[in-house]
């Protein structure tokens, strides 16, 4: 059994249902109502191409209808780039970085490890778990 069905089964056994989600307009909605820092760029539709064929998040629901889970995944192809380049020119966060980035904002990526990624590359992120339920 992976770690997700250990975890989908042990959210349910505290009465939580999770469900996957891939309207990003929708997370966030439910995020500025949650007690958590503001959506991260690299998830928010309004700065970045965003959806069903590179990312999708999850929400985690209890048996009173409220949101106490959210966590969100999201595919980067650097097929032609590297992790780093694509962060150093703030694609990674921005759909269109000359039309949402702030005056002079960069971005430096010092871990040698991201001049060599290139491929598929994952991002995961927005993880936030109501304090009530944090002995999942």
């Amino acid at each position: 059994m992976s770690v997700i069905e250990v975890t989908d089964r042990n959210a349910y056994a505290k009465g939580i249902q999770i469900t996957l989600q891939h309207d990003f307009y929708y997370l966030k909605e439910i995020n500025e109502t949650l007690d958590k820092a503001a959506l991260t760029l690299n998830f928010d539709p309004t700065k970045s191409k965003i959806g069903p064929t590179n990312g999708f998040w999850m929400k985690g629901v209890n048996v009173a209808g409220n949101i106490v889970f959210t966590q969100a995944a999201r595919m980067y192809d650097c097929s032609d780039s590297t992790l780093a380049l694509l962060h150093q020119s703030l694609r990674a966060f921005y759909d269109d970085p000359v039309k949402h980035a702030e005056e002079d904002e960069t971005c430096i990526c010092d871990t040698p490890a991201t001049h060599f990624i290139s491929g598929q590359a994952c991002y995961h992120g927005e993880l936030w778990l109501d304090p009530k339920y944090l002995t999942l």
